[in-house]
């Protein structure tokens, strides 16, 4: 099976590069090399050589199986899950903020690259009562999801912000 043959392929993994592809789990539709070092804290290039990683011109991605059987491996190890999820949203939440001081030109074909990556960020903050740091990117959020024509999308996910902070915390 599948399964028989992903932890074939794990086994033969260092524990770095099982840990370093276990937290890459935490990306949606793809990453660039800087954000995967960031995030892991381990380089790409064995994974990739493995072709455990692909990659597409600048741009990595897990295959969705291979991303699902990674979210696994990461899942069983909360502690480390939650600090994966923990550097994920930081960097994405700081990339954000970054494209605050840019025309929409320059921002915008970035964003629409990392809009997954940064709503996964959101969900993050969101779940982790991180008001500040949602603060911080909501304008420019708002500026994308508008000029975007994504307003549903917007209203969404402002919305699901303010019901998060509305509800007890660990409830």
């Amino acid at each position: 099976s599948l399964r028989v043959v992903f932890e074939s392929s794990w086994e033969k993994l260092s524990e770095a590069e099982q840990k370093a592809f276990a937290a890459l789990s935490v990306f949606r539709s793809g990453f660039t090399r800087e954000a995967a070092e960031q995030v892991t804290g381990a380089a790409l290039a064995p994974l990739v050589d493995k072709s455990l990683v692909q990659r597409n011109d600048a741009r990595f991605q897990l295959h969705k199986v291979m991303r699902q059987f990674a979210q696994e491996k990461l899942s069983a190890k909360k502690k480390t899950a939650q600090q994966t999820r923990d550097s994920h949203a930081v960097y994405y939440l700081e990339w954000v903020k970054k494209f605050e001081k840019f025309d929409e030109r320059e921002s915008f074909p970035a964003m629409n690259k990392e809009l997954e990556n940064v709503r996964a960020a959101w969900a993050w903050a969101v779940e982790q009562k991180h008001i500040g740091a949602l603060a911080d990117i909501a304008p420019f959020t708002k500026r994308y999801m508008d000029f975007q024509g994504r307003y549903g999308e917007g209203i969404a996910l402002f919305q699901d912000a303010l019901d998060g902070f509305a509800s007890p915390a660990n409830a």
